[in-house]
């Protein structure tokens, strides 16, 4: 039966999602860990008076410039990293089987109620592609903050 096989796919394509997004959530742990690498290395090789003397003086809020993007670049790339690490979105991978069991006396042939889950899967899977494609987004932004660190961290060590 046609239905069952399609019924089998949309369950087996959910179920690649599942793994997408823990594959991500985990590129983005890393991602964290390396972040805070490269700012505890940095840090090792200041001085005792680095903190006065690269951190405070004439910038925003009493912050030198350096920084201030410092914190920006360290607190972006931690904030997006934990973000998609705590999976702030809800991801639906599979069906509720209280649920089938309870529209099965509703629907009149097996074949109907296969097409009925198959089309809330495909709806489930488009919208699952969005969220997993808004957390690689978010991945690639905590990459690209986390070796933007770099930056600020020269600048602020020069001054030292």
């Amino acid at each position: 039966m046609i239905e069952r096989i399609a019924f089998d796919h949309i369950i087996h394509k959910l179920d690649s999602q599942r793994n997408d997004i823990q594959n991500i959530r985990n590129q983005a742990a890393i991602s964290a860990a390396v972040t805070g690498l490269v700012a505890s290395v940095f840090s090792t090789l200041t001085t005792d008076n680095f903190l006065v003397i690269s951190f405070f003086g004439e910038g925003f809020l009493g912050f030198t410039y350096p920084a201030i993007l410092l914190i920006l670049t360290f607190g972006g790339a931690i904030v997006t990293a934990a973000l998609v690490l705590t999976g702030y979105r809800d991801f639906t991978f599979s069906f509720d089987a209280k649920t089938m069991l309870s529209e099965q006396d509703d629907l009149d042939t097996e074949a109907k109620f296969f097409c009925n889950y198959i089309k809330d899967g495909e709806w489930f899977f488009g919208d699952n592609e969005k969220k997993i494609n808004e957390a690689q987004n978010m991945l690639w932004w905590s990459i690209v903050l986390g070796c933007c660190q770099f930056i600020p961290w020269l600048l602020l060590l020069r001054r030292t």
